[in-house]
């Protein structure tokens, strides 16, 4: 059976290409002039090829929870309200090097229909621990 197989295959290929053969040898100018016009049609879609601003919204799938957030972000948070340091703010407060970090954070909806928080009183400790911690 793998011998008849291979046969066939064979036999499929040979005359594949053996056609082929013989259209470009009796047919040669046409097959010059479809080449040039794909050439022509590839070179005009590259030059209509537009770049997107952003490939990770196109490589990922749609309706991207990390992606729905950094959309969401942006309307909550506009660049105008953002708070930019200067050198000499950083020096001033004893750092040589900062940089800001925004954080987004948003509670899931409760399965049970209680409302969804995220300010718990062990949310504020630990917030006055941390602040503790880093002043």
């Amino acid at each position: 059976m793998c011998q008849s197989l291979q046969i066939i295959v064979h036999n499929g290929l040979g005359s594949c290409f053996g056609t082929w053969a013989k259209l470009i040898t009796h047919h040669s100018v046409c097959i010059g002039l479809f080449y040039l016009l794909l050439y022509i049609g590839i070179s005009v879609n590259i030059v209509s090829w537009t770049e997107y601003y952003d490939g990770k919204t196109i490589w990922s799938p749609e309706g991207n929870p990390s992606i729905m957030n950094e959309i969401k972000m942006g309307e909550l948070y506009p660049d105008e309200l953002k708070v930019m340091t200067t050198e000499e703010d950083t020096l001033n407060n004893g750092f040589l090097y900062a940089s800001e970090v925004y954080v987004m954070i948003e509670a899931k909806e409760q399965l049970d229909g209680s409302s969804h928080s995220l300010f718990t009183p062990d949310m504020f400790k630990e917030m006055i621990a941390l602040e503790e911690f880093i002043l």
